[in-house]
């Protein structure tokens, strides 16, 4: 199993006037260049957009997790040579081509499995391809009778992982950006990252077990379906994330209406709200990195994604 390393960014602007759009497309330009030096492009798996928290971490590394304003996720691939448990872990912060362009980084080193890794592009055009032909969600449709992890509590966020009007505010919000940042379309498919820690006891990972195989069934009609599911590497400490998941889902209606529904909230009541000693989920959105290179003139035959 290799080690990747998972990147949260926050990026310097140029200047005050500077969009946050223009420095992301100008930071990961870089990223993909060709130019000497950069190790970087082949090591790229993913690149997303970070939207939102949806869900605030409560206990590890709360603070900086919670108040920076994060602009993008990446996961980079360590050597095919390191086994994941003896390799270093890459700082962008401390890398000559990027260290200029990163205000604050929060890394974690984590195992994928090979599997995962080598099938990663295509299961997301296949994803994306999935996406287009499923059908709209309308806010109004989730907002009829939503399922609740707790009953009679209407909640405003989205805490417990269910539907909440900060949620039906940021499908808005997405809606309303459509493709105006010329990276991710607001409207399309969402990467939910991820970070998770448990309680240590037998019972609590058996009922986690138990929740994912309910999520299974229960987020499949929503496009639910864990791209990158990864161990954080020497997690074994207290105050520590232990995995780390990114999970497609066809939009962020579409992650909307599963925590909206009976068969969701059953098991995150019975199984998932029990395991966890703290949790967070930013809403992302993946960059076609493909796209990207042809709108920069990098040819995809220099391109070994």
């Amino acid at each position: 199993m290799p080690l990747c390393t998972l990147h949260l960014v926050q990026l310097y602007r140029q200047s005050e006037e500077e969009p946050i759009f223009a420095a992301r497309r100008r930071f990961l330009h870089k990223l993909l260049s060709k130019s000497n030096g950069n190790d970087l492009n082949d090591r790229l798996l993913s690149a997303c957009v970070v939207r939102r928290s949806v869900i605030m971490a409560t206990r590890i590394d709360h603070v900086r997790l919670n108040k920076t304003a994060w602009d993008l996720v990446l996961v980079m691939k360590g050597s095919k040579d390191e086994k994941a448990d003896q390799a270093q872990p890459l700082t962008l912060e401390n890398h000559p081509l990027t260290k200029a362009d990163i205000a604050n980084e929060y890394t974690l080193p984590i195992g994928v499995p090979t599997r995962l890794a080598e099938g990663y592009k295509s299961r997301t055009e296949q994803l994306n391809a999935e996406a287009k032909r499923s059908e709209h969600l309308s806010i109004e449709s989730l907002e009829r009778k939503p399922a609740r992890s707790v009953e009679q509590y209407p909640p405003k966020t989205s805490q417990n992982l269910e539907h909440s009007e900060d949620l039906a505010q940021l499908i808005e919000d997405l809606n309303k950006l459509g493709t105006s940042d010329g990276l991710a379309d607001g409207r399309g498919p969402v990467q939910q990252l991820n970070f998770l820690a448990f309680n240590r006891s037998k019972e609590d990972k058996e009922r986690y077990y138990q929740y994912g195989k309910g999520f299974t069934q229960a987020a499949k009609p929503f496009g639910g379906e864990p791209k990158i599911l990864a161990k954080v590497v020497n997690a074994e400490e207290q105050q520590k994330w232990q995995e780390v998941s990114l999970v497609n889902y066809y939009s962020l209606s579409h992650f909307a209406g599963m925590a909206a529904s009976e068969e969701y909230q059953e098991i995150n009541r019975k199984y998932r709200l029990p395991s966890l000693d703290d949790t967070t989920i930013f809403c992302t959105q993946e960059v076609d990195l493909d796209g990207l290179r042809k709108r920069i003139q990098i040819p995809q035959s220099q391109a070994n994604l």
